[in-house]
């Protein structure tokens, strides 16, 4: 009887370690441009990238800005607008997807919207699917100039999704001086 126990909980140990628990989880923190952690317990932490997606971020265009000032400044605040929609600190309801080896594909939601639709209809993420709502919502945040396509990210938002340079950001060139001899 005691193999058989120990056999049971070696198998429910093994599918509980493939499979990270899907729920309700903490709000950790929003890093490196693309990742969101989740607390699955006090000590662990997973970080997500949300499904169907993809954030407007430095990241993908980094020619879009050149200064280190410029650079610095962008982070803190794209940052900050981030988790302003998303709090440190507040649970929402996680889904893992799928694992990606160092990140996991995440559908997130509190109790009235999933995520992954909120960062888009607040002009934040572009979809990458060709899901219609979302194309609808990424549009509509656009043309409303919502997120990174309004206020201080204007500029940077339009450079990152189309390309645009912005005027000014070139760094200075060194003075070259040439020596005849």
């Amino acid at each position: 009887m005691k193999k058989i126990l120990f056999a049971l909980s070696l198998v429910a140990s093994l599918l509980y370690a493939e499979k990270p628990p899907t729920g309700v989880m903490q709000f950790n923190s929003f890093i490196l441009d693309e990742y969101f952690t989740f607390k699955i317990n006090p000590i662990k932490t997973i970080p997500c990238k949300f499904e169907q997606i993809e954030l407007i971020a430095l990241k993908d265009r980094p020619e879009c800005l050149k200064k280190k000032k410029a650079i610095e400044a962008y982070k803190k605040d794209h940052k900050k607008a981030i988790e302003n929609l998303l709090k440190p600190g507040k649970s929402y309801y996680v889904t893992l997807l799928e694992n990606q080896k160092t990140y996991y594909i995440c559908s997130v939601s509190d109790n009235k919207k999933n995520l992954s639709q909120l960062l888009v209809e607040r002009g934040f993420a572009m979809p990458n699917t060709s899901n219609k709502f979302l194309l609808e919502l990424a549009k509509k945040a656009r043309k409303e100039a919502r997120g990174m396509f309004g206020g201080d990210f204007k500029l940077i938002g339009e450079c990152i999704v189309d390309g645009t340079p912005i005027p000014g950001q070139e760094e200075p060139d060194e003075k070259v001086t040439y020596y005849s001899y």
